[in-house]
């Protein structure tokens, strides 16, 4: 619990969240690319199963571009950009040869067809650059405009 405002916060893997209608708010930071897809499938389930009716899930993932060539420019586009930023090539390197098989990102497309699967209505990415993207979803709501007014009006 913080403090005395009534907002809990547990610090878990998506994978252990057993929650049932609970939270206004679920995020999964950086973590989802590294489970193989049956236990991706459990961690996002487990994420909407966490919400309240209304409930807001934010996502921040690797992703893989649907065009292998693509995914190859991105990737190195993401590469120049570390790079530009003080990273080390062999660091890089290291992260880019874990791609597919530590790394396992998945299309945006697929991400879609997995948050539709585990039951959220709607769906969207917030924003997208190389190989990285941030997904905002929904419960059991059809209208991010809806749902926000109904979490800050308090419900």
């Amino acid at each position: 619990m913080l403090g005395d405002n009534g907002i809990t916060y547990r610090n878990i893997s998506s994978q252990e969240l057993d929650n049932r209608e609970q939270f206004d708010i679920v995020t999964a930071i950086q973590c989802h690319y590294y489970l193989p897809r049956a236990e991706r499938e459990t961690a996002v389930k487990n994420c909407f199963q966490a919400l309240k009716e209304n409930g807001i899930f934010i996502t921040f993932e690797n992703i893989r571009l649907e065009n292998d060539n693509a995914d190859l420019i991105a990737v190195r586009r993401w590469q120049n950009y570390m790079l530009s930023k003080g990273r080390k090539q062999q660091e890089i390197q290291s992260h880019i040869e874990r791609r597919g098989t530590e790394i396992l990102p998945i299309t945006i497309t697929e991400h879609f067809d997995l948050l539709k699967k585990s039951g959220f209505r709607w769906a969207e990415p917030l924003w997208f650059s190389y190989v990285q993207a941030v997904f905002l979803q929904l419960s059991k709501c059809c209208s991010i405009l809806r749902c926000l007014w109904l979490n800050c009006k308090g419900r």
